[in-house]
């Protein structure tokens, strides 16, 4: 990222970074707990705030999440991201020691059941990926592996599964350099001499930096500049019979399901509404939520027994559907060097960008959070100590805060 030959509005200097003693971060949903794991793990002091009574609330609240990777027809930058996402998760997950019932490797198949994902599964089964990753299969193969039947073509991901997210969020804060505030909303935070300073209702906390980790708390003046949907989706919940136990891995199609958990319970949804910020729970939405299993899984649907609501909730997603991880820039430095663009001068002709001291972003990560967010941390946590990221510069740059400010310089005006 601090190549000489990378864009300079997208770089950071890495060189003399001082790694900071403490931090606060907002937010305690999975991009915040990944946050405050990965700092508190490279000595840093971590005070994480989260406004309501417990961790993993809002968009990081289902019962269960489904990891699995998201992979194109040909090779791509999302799908390097997506799956260097869930190879390090994978790796995490042996390093917190978690296995059944918080991580369940069941396996996730993904059902080709509209016209255009014929053509993609053919390419996806030309592309030659380790079948450890991913295998395309037949309506028969998948059946056999679903011990149901299946109807469509499907990809099959062996390693991947389910997770329970709030337990997953506290196996990652289970560390000394750790500690949670519940019951604790971020009011306003500036900074003071050379530190941050976060004001909630009842107290103030002060740390070398900040890190923004909340899914929906994004009204700071700060970080106006970003640009984000709300997408609201609801799951449903109900009781595993004799017909539907037997389902053996998650089935993704224009839903999902997952097999019966610990307490003969399966969850499915998800109901998907641009724009709408109503957490109400909705009837509507659990029989959408049904019809989608109707339509790809009858025989399943059909025999799931006390159908009710299991989470509502509203996440934040970028219009590229990446997230955004990095330093927060400064904007009057961006539209007084960087405003230009449009008239195409080299990018030699433009200074190293520069940024708020100590002011960090973690967020935006839709319903992809629970795969994406462990790699992005890891990645924010290398530009705030100094070190190299795991991700080359065309990704840390499609991550990057600032992207669509630069989209928006680059037009003609």
């Amino acid at each position: 990222m601090s190549s000489s030959h990378a864009e300079p509005w997208f770089t950071y200097s890495l060189e003399n970074q001082k790694r900071p003693d403490s931090a606060v971060v907002m937010g305690a949903g999975i991009a915040g707990c990944q946050t405050a794991w990965h700092l508190a793990r490279s000595g840093i002091h971590v005070t994480l705030l989260e406004r309501h009574h417990k961790i993993a609330t809002e968009g990081s609240g289902n019962v269960a999440a489904v990891i699995c990777p998201k992979l194109t027809a040909t090779p791509s930058l999302g799908d390097s991201f997506y799956q260097q996402c869930f190879r390090y998760s994978l790796e995490q997950f042996q390093q917190l020691n978690l296995s059944q019932p918080i991580w369940n490797q069941c396996g996730v198949l993904q059902l080709m059941h509209q016209v255009r994902d014929q053509q993609r599964w053919q390419k996806l089964a030309k592309r030659g990926l380790s079948e450890t990753l991913m295998r395309c299969v037949t309506a028969k193969q998948a059946s056999d592996i679903a011990h149901t039947n299946i109807h469509h073509r499907a990809l099959w991901f062996p390693e991947a599964g389910w997770i329970k997210p709030e337990q997953y969020c506290q196996a990652l804060l289970n560390h000394s350099n750790i500690e949670v505030h519940t019951d604790t909303e971020a009011l306003s935070f500036k900074k003071s001499q050379q530190q941050w300073l976060v004001t909630s209702k009842e107290q103030q906390f002060q740390a070398d930096i900040l890190v923004i980790a909340s899914g929906k708390n994004l009204g700071f003046a700060k970080i106006a500049f970003l640009e984000y949907i709300g997408v609201h989706g609801q799951t449903s919940i109900a009781d595993a019979q004799k017909n539907t136990s037997v389902l053996r891995c998650v089935i993704d199609h224009e839903g999902y399901i997952t097999p019966p958990d610990g307490n003969h319970q399966q969850l499915f949804g998800s109901s998907y509404d641009r724009d709408t910020w109503d957490l109400t729970f909705s009837e509507e939405k659990n029989q959408e939520n049904l019809a989608k299993q109707q339509r790809h899984l009858p025989e399943i649907a059909q025999s799931l027994g006390n159908l009710r609501s299991s989470h509502s909730a509203v996440r934040i997603t970028s219009p590229d559907r990446l997230p955004y991880v990095g330093a927060v820039p400064d904007t009057v430095f961006y539209e007084e060097n960087y405003r230009d663009l449009h008239h195409g001068k080299h990018w030699k002709q433009y200074p190293s960008a520069q940024y708020l001291n100590g002011l960090y972003i973690n967020t935006a990560y839709a319903s992809r959070g629970l795969t994406t967010a462990a790699l992005c941390a890891r990645h924010l946590n290398s530009i705030i100590c100094g070190i190299p990221s795991p991700f080359d510069s065309p990704l840390a740059n499609a991550l990057h805060p600032a992207r669509f400010l630069i989209k928006g310089f680059r037009k003609p005006h």
